[in-house]
């Protein structure tokens, strides 16, 4: 058991007609460590995300965040609480500058009093999306539009829009997909920088990477979990090795 969860899931669940796509789901993500969540396609790694982030809503069970059950709120009430998340696809306004993504972003960061007001007037948005800026090294394209990024740029820029509004839990989906060997050894570099300073949950097809960084491996199989364990206890797990890493 997790000695100090950021987030609990207990019993969850859902169905799309017939299919059970996600079966009583139970799993802790620790304080400040990486947890990831691998499985072959279709295991329901995706779904469950959506189901933590509010994008769908659970047939059974709930979602604890920070002691808090958020189990069918709106996707921006859930923000709000502490949840950051980027998207398998990148999803960023590709007509808007880096830094006017981030503004976006980061306007959350206001009371609510100033949601209305134009992101650029906002001196916590500014000083939020200028200090992501230079995290993620982007200070050199913060004035051109996203959609004219590399494939590499465009997924850190995700993930620094995922933090721009200071999240406790950051929910990261294959984060390394469709890069080039040296972005995603940066991609790497970068998860492991973040770690400690924020609490990760990630989904991540290259295994290398899932046991390179990750503190606590859960697995899952046809929508259950079939495995959890440290990285060594799931490279030499039985289960694992016959339904998903192979014996190679």
């Amino acid at each position: 058991m997790a000695r100090d969860p950021v987030l609990e899931l207990s019993g969850l669940s859902i169905n799309f007609g017939a299919l059970v796509a996600v079966s009583n789901m139970e799993m802790a993500v620790e304080r400040g460590r990486i947890t990831s969540v691998i499985g072959p396609n279709g295991a329901g790694k995706s779904t469950l995300f959506n189901l933590i982030s509010g994008n769908l809503r659970p047939s059974a069970g709930q979602v604890i965040l920070e002691g808090r059950r958020i189990t069918g709120r709106p996707v921006n009430e859930i923000s709000r609480l502490g949840l950051g998340r980027s998207f398998q696809i990148t999803n960023l306004f590709f007509d808007l500058s880096v830094r006017d993504n981030l503004l976006v972003a980061a306007q959350v960061l206001e009371p609510w009093q100033r949601l209305l007001r134009k992101p650029s007037l906002s001196t916590a948005a500014q000083e939020r999306a200028e200090a992501l800026l230079a995290q993620f090294g982007l200070e050199a394209k913060a004035d051109e539009w996203a959609g004219h990024l590399s494939h590499g740029e465009q997924r850190r820029l995700e993930i620094a829009v995922s933090l721009a509004s200071g999240p406790k839990l950051l929910l990261l989906d294959e984060p390394t997909q469709g890069m080039a060997h040296e972005d995603t050894l940066e991609t790497t570099q970068m998860i492991r920088r973040l770690a400690g300073d924020i609490t990760i949950l990630l989904i991540e097809h290259d295994v290398g990477l899932v046991m390179d960084v990750s503190d606590h491996v859960v697995v899952m199989h046809l929508g259950e979990k079939l495995a959890e364990g440290r990285p060594d206890e799931i490279r030499s797990n039985e289960r694992v090795l016959d339904a998903y890493l192979g014996r190679a």
